[in-house]
């Protein structure tokens, strides 16, 4: 639906935007990059086991940076998930 989209501006006023964020969001940008390809090069050295071990801590710490940094407290759905991903 055309007309749903058009009001739609998720990045709001870009015409507003100061130096420092579009710098904060290209720094977003250049460090997800860098964890892509940290991440590949880390995949091609190790083993699979070793390597689906570690990536498999990254919804652990996205918990513990959620509830330390960001101030949320702990959703059951959230939970709920975790446990799905982590398998028990």
């Amino acid at each position: 639906n055309k007309v749903a989209f058009d009001s739609w501006n998720p990045m709001g006023d870009t015409a507003n935007f100061t130096i420092l964020e579009y710098f904060l969001l290209s720094a977003v940008g250049f460090a997800g990059y860098g964890a892509q390809w940290l991440t590949s090069l880390g995949l091609q050295i190790e083993t699979a086991a070793t390597a689906s071990l570690a990536t498999s801590t990254q919804i652990v710490w996205t918990l513990v940076f959620e509830i330390l940094f960001l101030h949320e407290p702990l959703n059951p759905w959230s939970l709920g998930g975790t446990a799905l991903i982590l398998g028990f």
